[in-house]
């Protein structure tokens, strides 16, 4: 049985893998996110698109939602509502964890 993407003479479990792409492509995504992984793999052009800091259920603002996703996702919920955890990275250290929730926490109180 064969799928819609399927190319013609292509055993994709045993052949080796191929580039989705061809090499005048942009990949457009987030920094850190499997686009950015994708294109590197396959040496793609990357451009890295904008979000707003503290914004991890990337809804376009940073609310208590945000906040509220963070703790669900540092406590091993599944459906915490977490989109793109580099949002809230809020020290750059590249893990999420207590003290980004903290730093979320402190600048949703202060409005910033």
């Amino acid at each position: 049985m064969s799928g819609m993407g399927d190319i013609p003479g292509r055993r994709p479990l045993t052949d080796e893998p191929i580039c989705a792409f061809n090499a005048d492509c942009v990949v457009y995504g987030y920094t850190g996110s499997e686009a950015e992984r994708y294109a590197e793999e396959w040496g793609i052009e990357f451009v890295p698109l904008e979000y707003t800091e503290g914004d991890a259920n990337f809804d376009g603002k940073f609310t208590v939602a945000d906040v509220v996703a963070v703790q669900g996702n540092i406590l091993g919920k599944r459906d915490s509502g977490m989109v793109y955890w580099k949002a809230a990275d809020m020290n750059s250290d590249g893990e999420l964890d207590v003290f980004d929730l903290c730093e979320l926490r402190q600048r949703l109180r202060n409005g910033i």
